[in-house]
């Protein structure tokens, strides 16, 4: 079960890092993407949710924690953005900030690296379907939107 999501890991870093380089992220970005991934607080609750029995899967507690803890120290995910309080343990308060331009390129760069190791393929940025279908669940910067626009619009430019 280890074993099976460090190998995922280490396919979903390498495709990172070749769309990475290929849209401009700077190499030192994309040797610490998703770093978080191998620490107590994420690397079992996944393993258990990605590779587990059943009963494993049913432990949704763990693996919100673990999501959470990923999105809150990685800045290529939207949720980083958020304004949070610290009073409440680092909830959203619904306020956001801009995304970094950095940022921007490693998410689109994360987004495709996970179409390939997942689905097998890299996605069609002309007909984004996984973009398409969670986009109105993103809550970002005007910014942010205008920077993603411009990397998905580069990368859909290049040949995959």
């Amino acid at each position: 079960m280890r074993l099976k999501l460090l190998w995922t890991i280490m396919r979903h870093k390498w495709y990172v890092l070749y769309a990475g380089i290929r849209l401009g992220v700077s190499l030192k970005r994309l040797l610490k993407h998703d770093l978080s991934k191998l620490s107590r607080a994420e690397f079992g609750p996944y393993a258990r949710f990605r590779y587990g029995d059943r009963d494993d899967r049913q432990s949704s507690r763990a693996w919100a924690e673990a999501w959470w803890h990923h999105y809150f120290n990685n800045d290529h995910h939207w949720e980083y953005w958020l304004s949070r309080d610290p009073k409440l343990r680092g909830i959203p308060t619904g306020g956001n900030l801009p995304m970094s331009v950095d940022a921007a390129r490693e998410m689109v760069a994360d987004w495709l690296a996970a179409g390939k190791v997942y689905e097998g393929k890299w996605p069609d940025l002309n007909d984004f379907t996984w973009f398409k279908k969670r986009r109105h669940e993103m809550q970002m910067h005007p910014l942010s939107w205008a920077r993603l626009f411009i990397e998905i619009d580069k990368a859909a430019k290049l040949k995959w």
